[in-house]
């Protein structure tokens, strides 16, 4: 579990930053503390899904799970540039 705790409201843009920061790390819950307010992120094995809960001012945890899905996704697709070419383009020869 990888867990933060806020003294002064956090942006979007520091949660995003923290939240890959955990991910690179290999946490499978991250959580997000400001005052009273949290957002839980966890890794779902039986849907091969991140699920989030949860609200820091206007930033939701089903929101930033569906992100951090989505770059997950990405880099799935990249992992093999061969094969992505070859799944989006059509290569000819020109003589």
């Amino acid at each position: 579990m990888h867990e933060l705790n806020y003294i002064n409201k956090p942006s979007i843009r520091t949660l995003r930053s923290d939240i890959r920061k955990a991910y690179e790390l290999g946490a499978t819950t991250i959580e997000l503390i400001w005052g009273e307010n949290q957002i839980v992120i966890e890794w779902n094995g039986s849907n091969k899904k991140w699920i989030g809960s949860g609200w820091i001012g206007r930033n939701g945890g089903f929101d930033l799970a569906n992100e951090l899905n989505i770059r997950e996704s990405f880099s799935k697709q990249f992992n093999d540039p061969i094969k992505f070419l070859k799944d989006h383009f059509t290569i000819i020869n020109v003589k």
